[in-house]
């Protein structure tokens, strides 16, 4: 189950998201204060979301947090979203991952967007890069 955190929610559990933000970045080895501060600024100002995602409606604790960016491409003039910072707290099933990725991806069109990309580390994501076959850097686009 996918939960939109608003800015407050953001704010008052930063110091649970930076790290995951540090350890999922994909090709940065070290996130600096000043980047952590500029994508905390965008999540306040309403230009990055960040969700959690919950096995089921139950859970309390969530397996996975993301950021997730929309911009207009500037030639075609479409909506496109941009999965950032995708985290695990926990390896879980191909069924889960799917049903996160439909998640998003529903969210996602119902925003507008025609196309999703995303950039994982998914040595740190056992369960993706397995359904992926991906062995570190992952870069997927697919068009809703």
């Amino acid at each position: 189950m996918l939960r939109k955190l608003d800015s407050q929610q953001v704010a008052e559990k930063w110091d649970v998201i930076a790290p995951l933000i540090e350890q999922s970045v994909p090709g940065v080895e070290k996130i600096t204060h000043r980047v952590l501060n500029n994508i905390l600024t965008m999540v306040l100002n309403n230009t990055l979301e960040c969700f959690t995602f919950y096995k089921n409606k139950e859970d309390k604790n969530p397996i996975a947090y993301f950021m997730l960016a929309f911009k207009i491409d500037p030639f075609t003039n479409m909506t496109a979203a941009y999965i950032q910072s995708l985290t695990s707290f926990k390896v879980f099933s191909r069924g889960a991952w799917r049903q996160l990725l439909a998640e998003i991806t529903e969210y996602a069109k119902n925003r507008g967007a025609t196309n999703m990309f995303a950039q994982i580390n998914s040595d740190k994501m056992e369960g993706i890069g397995t359904l992926l076959k991906a062995k570190k850097c992952t870069v997927l686009a697919w068009e809703i």
